[in-house]
């Protein structure tokens, strides 16, 4: 949750509401497990990958929105 609700401040967007977990995605080449939620603006989800948290438009994997760093 700290992750989204940062990534969403990133982007300038209000957070609605998480709204699934998919640990079956694949990003990069490799299954990571992807975050849904809902912001004022639309469906996204975010992946937590080489020490980054990537914001993406629906589920797009190349829709791009911020990134921030993930400790």
């Amino acid at each position: 949750m700290k992750l989204i609700r940062a990534l969403v401040a990133e982007a300038g967007q209000r957070l609605d509401r998480v709204t699934a977990g998919d640990p079956t995605h694949e990003f990069a080449g490799a299954l990571t497990t992807a975050w849904y939620f809902l912001t004022d603006q639309g469906l996204f989800h975010m992946v937590d990958a080489g020490g980054k948290a990537i914001m993406f438009r629906g589920r797009s994997t190349t829709d791009h929105v911020c990134e921030i760093d993930a400790p």
